[in-house]
């Protein structure tokens, strides 16, 4: 019995990415890279809005830092299956280094052009939409497969703690330091993460080398895979969504903390607060592997969950509610998208790991079109109403991708 017991545990931390050195430096590596992208952003959006005193030139800036994850993630993705991807990596952060390091030197010489500052945040993002989508396909290739699951759900935990305590470090740095301090520090995070990358060598060496790859025959031989694979194109196309109709709530929460719950700036902070620990929360407790349900039910009903959440929170008049209910919604929301990671992860080859995953990676790109169709939508027929809407075609769609592709439910 005793031996049973030691084989057992054995297993389980086998199954366990922790345990794995190469991954904890690899997410030491991407806690600093977001953590100090968190620091850089914050600094920036308030530099332009004291520049400025306009949202709308802090929203170009936002753009410039976004448009590039639909432009150049399926770039990278090819650069990833074509070459090391650590190394890929490396070159990315080194290159967003440099970008960051020449804006914080020339914001401290007193240039306050946006036509300066927008072009260097745009290449910033460049250089961040090549990195995303291999850093992902990365994970497959440091980890065993039993820990891949792991490794998703940890390295989205530690993403989202990054998008929790950033903007609080941010705003408490620039209340006493200067702004070009501030984005220097997301230099010294890239170094620390570049350090901590060199300190990762590959577990599991890639089957095939990419080195012949092309451009254009890589993106038709993904084409190829997404037609020849219905379930993997169905969770990608169920996912996109609530990215669209689902994810753009936070344009709505200025209206709902001042107007409808009347708690001010101070609680449209704690209700982002709240929605990013639920989702830190979840991935978190995903890490561990074990899953309650299947996992086509978990991605399906996680999304039909979050649109039924954004409703109830509409129907919210009560803040202490609407702070639970947001905490609900980030854990609905972070569980839906890491089932759906995961699956797509076990399911593609590991020679198209970067280009599938490109794709995938695509869909923060359609928040910023969300924002715009959730903003029009509060113009026009109110706040509440407009988040009524959004939530009601997240579960719409979810029943009517079911009733054309019940697979979805099968998926183990």
């Amino acid at each position: 019995m005793a031996n049973l017991n030691l084989v057992k545990t054995i297993q389980e931390n086998r199954n366990l990415a922790c345990h794995y050195s190469n991954y904890n430096w690899f997410l030491a590596g991407s806690f600093l890279a977001e953590t100090g992208d968190w620091l850089n952003r914050m600094a920036l959006n308030w530099f332009v809005f004291t520049l400025t005193d306009s949202p709308f030139y802090v929203g170009l800036v936002e753009f410039c830092r976004m448009i590039p994850i639909m432009l150049f993630t399926l770039p990278g993705g090819v650069a990833g299956d074509k070459w090391d991807r650590r190394k890929v990596i490396m070159v990315t952060q080194i290159g967003a280094l440099l970008t960051t390091l020449v804006l914080a030197f020339v914001i401290y010489l007193g240039v306050n052009s946006i036509g300066y500052l927008a072009g260097f945040i745009l290449l910033y993002g460049i250089f961040l939409a090549f990195e995303i989508p291999v850093r992902n396909a990365l994970i497959p290739n440091i980890l065993p497969k039993p820990a891949i699951t792991s490794g998703l759900s940890f390295f989205s935990a530690a993403l989202n703690i990054s998008r929790m305590i950033g903007p609080g470090i941010a705003g408490l740095l620039l209340a006493s330091w200067s702004i070009p301090t501030v984005v220097f520090l997301n230099v010294i995070c890239f170094a620390g993460s570049i350090a901590a990358l060199m300190m990762v060598g590959p577990v599991h060496p890639r089957a095939e080398t990419g080195n012949q790859l092309k451009f254009g025959p890589g993106i038709k031989e993904t084409v190829t895979y997404f037609k020849d694979h219905s379930i993997v194109l169905c969770l990608f196309g169920l996912g996109i969504v609530p990215m669209v109709f689902g994810f753009s709530y936070t344009t709505l929460m200025p209206v709902f903390a001042t107007e409808v719950l009347h708690a001010g700036p101070e609680g449209f902070g704690l209700l982002l607060s709240c929605s990013a620990l639920g989702a830190v929360i979840t991935s978190l407790a995903l890490g561990w592997g074990k899953y309650p349900l299947s996992k086509g039910w978990l991605f399906s009903g996680g999304i039909a969950a979050f649109g039924g959440g954004l409703i109830l929170f509409s129907y919210s008049a009560f803040y202490p509610f609407a702070l639970f209910l947001m905490f609900l919604v980030g854990m609905v929301s972070q569980g839906y998208r890491i089932i759906e990671r995961v699956v797509i992860q076990e399911t593609i080859p590991d020679h198209l790991r970067g280009r599938i995953l490109s794709v995938v990676m695509m869909d923060s790109g359609f928040i910023p079109l969300g924002n715009l169709l959730v903003g029009f939508l509060g113009e026009t027929i109110g706040a509440i109403a407009a988040l009524r809407f959004m939530g009601t075609v997240c579960v719409i769609t979810v029943f009517l991708v079911i009733l054309m592709n019940r697979r979805i439910l099968a998926i183990r």
